[in-house]
């Protein structure tokens, strides 16, 4: 059975999205699947084999195809993705219907993006759909909601959008995002991993890991700064794995504000076999999403699952996205938005290793439920009863 994965994404990306894209083309063809990944071809500044930048088996091809590449212009973002999509849906719908022979009608076509699908969904009721969001203008394709196969939604909020708009329940998958248990379930210590990468083992060391900012929006980077500010403790080290050339930059100057740099260290991106290391080096690890809409509700984030497979105890939002897949009892749930509960969380994590060790272990005990394989598998049940 053949799965043709459509993606409109620069890949490699620095961004988490393109690391979930090929971990999901890799657990497909782990299934039995064969598998390509289907890319526009636009232009990219990071020049590394996508296979090598993650790390990911050459089990599966990526090919890529005609669309548009307009350049940014600040204020036409929305119009230059507009295109980026519909040229896209445009040239996956030539090439299917010019290609019947590779584009069988038993194939599957599985879409991670909300524009490109329906052209296709026309001629093919084999078309999946997995959402990372929902938005309003949803509205404008329900008529063509009944020529899709089917719907793969990351929350349980997510879902009950889609049915007001008139999807059937049966037409609908909820599946949270998931790890990769051999990459972050690494066999090294606490001090092991601190040694590994010449962190202090005197400090205690809270990590943040991931972009600083998802559309622009903060994900909790103030709030850990603050909380810093606020807890006055000397021992602890903050290091924040990951963000931007500019988002460091950004929050450097907020570090500077605070007057906490010497508390703070900013460390840029690394490789998965690396990010794990830091992880292990960790006495918390911290996920404090402000309150929106999208965190709220829509999100799925990978490090949740990262932090779940390392057995650190995590700090994290009281958020409705976050609570179906961690509580108290595997976590430490502080109030968002509020740097003070943050100090606090903090706080309680390190001065109670009891409670550390609990709440690390069963968030342990429930990442195992959430691992790339068994999502494909859920996702490819769903499939065939379709």
């Amino acid at each position: 059975m053949r799965l043709f994965y459509v993606a409109n994404a620069r890949i490699p990306t620095e961004k988490a999205h393109g690391l979930q894209v090929m971990k999901m083309c890799e657990a497909f063809a782990d299934f039995g699947l064969e598998v390509e990944l289907i890319i526009p071809r636009r232009k990219n500044p990071i020049k590394k084999d996508a296979f090598d930048f993650y790390g990911i088996k050459r089990n599966f091809k990526i090919k890529k195809v005609f669309a548009l590449d307009p350049p940014y212009v600040k204020g036409l973002g929305l119009v230059t993705l507009y295109l980026q999509n519909i040229s896209l849906g445009l040239s996956m719908f030539l090439r299917v219907l010019f290609n019947p022979r590779k584009y069988s009608t038993d194939s599957i076509f599985y879409f991670r993006d909300r524009f490109s699908p329906w052209l296709l969904a026309l001629i093919n009721r084999k078309v999946f759909i997995e959402f990372h969001a929902f938005r309003s203008h949803f509205g404008q394709f329900k008529f063509l909601f009944p020529r899709l196969g089917g719907m793969i939604l990351l929350t349980k909020k997510a879902k009950e959008d889609f049915i007001n708009l008139g999807v059937g329940e049966e037409k609908i998958l909820i599946a949270p995002d998931s790890v990769d248990l051999d990459i972050f379930n690494l066999n090294i210590s606490k001090e092991e991993a601190r040694n590994k990468l010449r962190l202090p083992l005197s400090k205690k060391i809270i990590i943040y890991t991931g972009r600083f900012k998802t559309m622009g929006m903060d994900k909790g980077l103030g709030d850990i700064l603050r909380a810093i500010k606020l807890s006055d403790n000397t021992h602890i080290l903050f290091i924040a794995v990951g963000g931007s050339e500019e988002e460091i930059k950004f929050y450097k100057r907020v570090v500077d504000d605070l007057s906490v740099s010497a508390q703070v260290n900013f460390i840029g991106l690394v490789p998965q076999n690396e990010l794990a290391v830091y992880q292990k080096a960790a006495d918390a690890l911290l996920m404090p999403f402000p309150l929106n809409e999208h965190y709220a509700y829509y999100m799925s984030p990978l490090k949740m699952f990262e932090y779940m497979a390392s057995k650190r105890p995590i700090i994290a939002s009281d958020l409705p996205s976050i609570r179906e897949v961690l509580s108290e009892n595997s976590s430490i749930i502080i109030e968002p938005c509020n740097p003070a509960s943050l100090a606090e969380g903090i706080k309680k994590c390190l001065s109670d290793n009891e409670l550390a060790n609990k709440i690390a272990e069963q968030a342990f005990d429930d990442i195992h439920n959430y691992t790339w394989n068994k999502r494909v598998k859920n996702i490819m049940d769903f499939i065939k009863s379709r």
